[in-house]
């Protein structure tokens, strides 16, 4: 038989229009051609599949809302005008099917920005769009919208915290405080620093190297510095006068103090007690009697609380030693000039004063001269008033073969 099969009439058709996947065609339009193709019908047998893929359609009318940095990429949206537009009239145009029910869900729609860094104009990732309605499985929808939006820096002020410490310790930690926190995983980096010196005063706190570390250099921040002072105060010492003497006419000896209570500077200065006290004087006068040691101003006396003593009567100036002979002479002077009878050397021995009277023919009233064994000329004076007087040597006199 002569039969031909034609196929130009050939026509395809799935079961309905929704997404599907193998969904089975069925083939019609099928004619035969021939001498004998009226002896015969035709019809398809090939099992044709295919499969209906979602139409990709777009939304739009989302915005971005600008926001202060806040170390996260999250875009807050605005999708009151957010819609999608329909009248499809190719696989490629973004839009639906006339006739379709589909409608656009933005009730879990996130914005996005690339990065966390601050910037104008910023894109917005949309994410989170869905579709309802009858037709929605036959959709897919992403936005269209090209929604920007800026992060600008967040403002943040950094205030020092007053310190303080006492004259020649080690500085204290120097602290600060920030009127809002830093965001996400930023830190501070670097330290606070004071001006120079160890003096009692009041010494500025700077910034330094204080700055924030946010992966962009810090400029995610404006951040003000706000500073202070670490403030120096003194340093207490209690000082007393050491007593000393001299006997009068004499040279002043050196003059001293010591530290009772307290102590000198000696963690950041290196000072001694000179530095405190300067040279040292007393109050003036040389006659018999106290005397009141006096502290000078050292060149670091300024950083100290001094306590001392002042009316302290350290200084002593004490009597010469008058010669008993002296007195005696004088006592001697007065008796001879009493008596009548001459007076009488003895030259004899010397022993150490006791009760006794010495023996041998002294005659009451008689004055008597007992040089030393040696002829020094180490005189000692005594008058016989019915027991002897010896002069201040403490040497008695007896009398000489």
């Amino acid at each position: 038989d002569t039969v031909a099969l034609d196929v130009s009439a050939a026509a395809g058709a799935f079961a309905d229009k929704n997404v599907g996947i193998g969904k089975a065609v069925t083939v019609s339009g099928l004619t035969l051609t021939g001498a004998d193709a009226g002896n015969y019908t035709v019809s398809d047998a090939s099992g044709a599949t295919a499969n209906i893929t979602a139409k990709a359609i777009t939304a739009s009318g989302i915005t971005a809302a600008n926001k202060v940095y806040d170390a996260t990429v999250t875009a807050t949206l605005n999708t009151g005008s957010a819609t999608l537009t329909g009248g499809a009239a190719a696989d490629d145009d973004d839009r639906y099917y006339t006739g379709d029910t589909v409608a656009l869900d933005v009730s879990a729609a996130a914005g996005a920005f690339a990065d966390k860094k601050i910037g104008i104009g910023k894109a917005v990732t949309v994410s989170g769009l869905t579709l309802t309605g009858a037709d929605a499985g036959n959709y897919t929808v992403s936005d269209a919208s090209g929604a920007t939006a800026n992060i600008t820096v967040k403002a943040i002020t950094v205030t020092a915290n007053a310190a303080g410490k006492t004259y020649g310790d080690a500085d204290p930690g120097l602290t600060y405080g920030t009127d809002v926190p830093l965001v996400g995983s930023d830190s501070f980096t670097g330290a606070l620093s004071r001006t120079a010196g160890e003096n009692v005063g009041n010494y500025a706190i700077g910034q330094n190297t204080l700055a924030i570390d946010d992966g962009n250099g810090g400029n995610n921040y404006s951040l003000t510095y706000g500073g202070n002072n670490l403030t120096i105060g003194q340093r207490a010492i209690t000082l007393t006068a050491n007593a000393v003497s001299k006997t009068y006419g004499t040279a002043d000896p050196a003059l001293s103090v010591s530290i009772t209570a307290g102590s000198l500077g000696s963690v950041t200065v290196n000072d001694n007690l000179a530095d405190v006290t300067g040279a040292l004087t007393r109050e003036a006068g040389e006659a018999v009697g106290a005397y009141d040691v006096l502290l000078g101003t050292g060149v670091k006396a300024s950083n100290y609380t001094i306590g001392f003593i002042i009316d302290n009567n350290a200084f002593t100036i004490v009597a010469e030693e008058t010669s008993t002979a002296s007195i005696f002479d004088q006592t001697l002077s007065s008796i001879l000039a009493s008596l009548t009878s001459p007076s009488t050397q003895v030259n004899g021995t010397q022993e150490q004063f006791g009760s006794a009277v010495p023996t041998g023919d002294l005659d009451k009233g008689n004055i008597y001269y007992a040089m030393g064994p040696n002829g020094d000329g180490g005189i000692f004076q005594g008058i016989y008033l019915g027991e002897l007087i010896i002069d201040h040597t403490g040497y008695r006199t007896e009398e000489g073969p």
